[in-house]
């Protein structure tokens, strides 16, 4: 990476250095969808569905209103509990790597790597364990996106 005066990748990010190349799933590329791949924006949405999946059943299984997990804001100590359990079943049951969840989840990359170990450090306790081990069940078991397999059709 190249490094200028002002010392920081941000300097590199500014047109300094290479041009760095937004991510498929980053919701912070240009508003008008420039410089994104064709299909980013179907990806971001189906993967934001998947979210609100793993966040309702997160919600049956807690009794916390999804719309808590799902907020911009911590919210309470259960609501924040709840999202780290749900971007931790998006991570296992769907195999996605940490940058997925989190931008699935409106959420940095580090909050969902943070959100995943502190719910892998619960599961030392046998019961959490278990209910983490039907809740997992649970999202695996749920409906694939139809329009990846292509049995629906695209808006």
């Amino acid at each position: 990476m190249t490094m200028t005066s002002s010392g920081g990748p941000a300097a590199t990010r500014r047109g300094q250095g290479a041009a760095a190349q937004p991510t498929p799933l980053r919701r912070t590329a240009s508003p008008r969808g420039r410089n994104r791949p064709q299909n980013a924006l179907q990806t971001d949405t189906a993967d934001a569905a998947m979210a609100g999946f793993v966040t309702y059943v997160v919600s049956v299984a807690t009794g916390v209103e999804a719309d808590r997990i799902f907020a911009a804001t911590r919210q309470s100590a259960p609501a924040a509990r709840a999202r780290h359990m749900a971007m931790y079943l998006a991570h296992v049951g769907f195999a996605w790597p940490l940058s997925r969840v989190g931008a699935a989840f409106g959420r940095d990359r580090t909050t969902a790597s943070h959100a995943v170990h502190l719910i892998e450090d619960l599961r030392d306790q046998p019961l959490f364990d278990a209910a983490l081990d039907v809740l997992e069940a649970c999202v695996r078991a749920g409906p694939p996106p139809l329009l990846a397999a292509g049995l629906a059709e695209s808006p």
